[in-house]
């Protein structure tokens, strides 16, 4: 099959993200899109024809800017590389075995930390918004900076120290009021310094506190950076009381849905 025959293959890809793009959809949105539509369509050609490298790099291109400028055409400098955006999720990628995954040179390695970010409970945002924390690869003044697109790299937030990752996460003092806030509630030792660290070395019996432990650190994460996002285009600073009451009624939602699911089962 010729590159030019695969024409309306791309065209039906950069209508579907034209479509698309007229809506305000977060990372996560943008990901489901690309793994349950676009991907679809690339497979279903795939099962009748042969599809010439040419056209999937284009295929793989469209993905890519979509993904992180929402849009067919290059925008931004992707935050990730796209094959590891491409590995399994237990391999520190993104998606679900069996879906788009770039094969690999060598052996892939398990992180220990996909449980923390890919669990269940959590929401596809504040997942995706915690993968790019977790890797440092949000885009924090420290970056911006390299970048050469700002030139104050203060914290918005305490404007007293650079902000970068390590800042902003755990040293700032609003982040240190809010994982305060946390930690007595839960009862439980959170992160301190290093969410890697913790999440290697926290033990709990149970899997369902576990998974609502780990649904409230990683949704800490995507409200101190939205926290900063708003300080930055709003110049106003959040009230960590009410971050904090915002994800403990998440979560003891969560439970009860869970203590509801339990109970329907058990009826069943």
């Amino acid at each position: 099959m010729a590159v030019g025959d695969c024409s309306r293959l791309i065209e039906k890809v950069v209508e579907r993200i034209r479509g698309w793009g007229a809506r305000k959809l977060s990372y996560a949105g943008r990901l489901v899109l690309i793994n349950d539509v676009l991907t679809q369509l690339h497979s279903f050609w795939a099962r009748i024809f042969i599809i010439p490298l040419t056209v999937i790099d284009k295929i793989t291109s469209i993905c890519r800017n979509y993904l992180w400028a929402s849009s067919d055409k290059y925008g931004r400098v992707p935050a990730v590389a796209w094959d590891q955006v491409c590995l399994g999720k237990k391999y520190g990628g993104t998606v679900h075995c069996g879906q788009w995954i770039y094969l690999v040179a060598g052996g892939l390695v398990k992180v220990d930390w996909w449980p923390l970010i890919w669990n269940r409970l959590s929401l596809p945002k504040y997942a995706f918004i915690g993968w790019l924390m977790i890797q440092e690869r949000l885009y924090t003044k420290d970056r911006m900076l390299r970048f050469g697109v700002i030139s104050d790299g203060l914290c918005d937030i305490c404007r007293t120290q650079m902000e970068d990752h390590q800042h902003l996460f755990y040293s700032c003092d609003f982040s240190t009021r809010c994982w305060t806030l946390l930690r007595e509630w839960l009862g439980v030792p959170l992160p301190t310094n290093d969410v890697l660290h913790w999440c290697s070395m926290w033990r709990c019996r149970s899997l369902l506190k576990k998974q609502l432990v780990y649904a409230a650190v990683v949704a800490l994460i995507y409200h101190i950076w939205m926290a900063q996002n708003v300080c930055r285009e709003e110049h106003r600073v959040p009230i960590p009381r009410q971050i904090f009451n915002e994800i403990r009624r998440y979560i003891q939602n969560l439970y009860r849905s869970k203590e509801m699911m339990s109970r329907f089962s058990l009826v069943l």
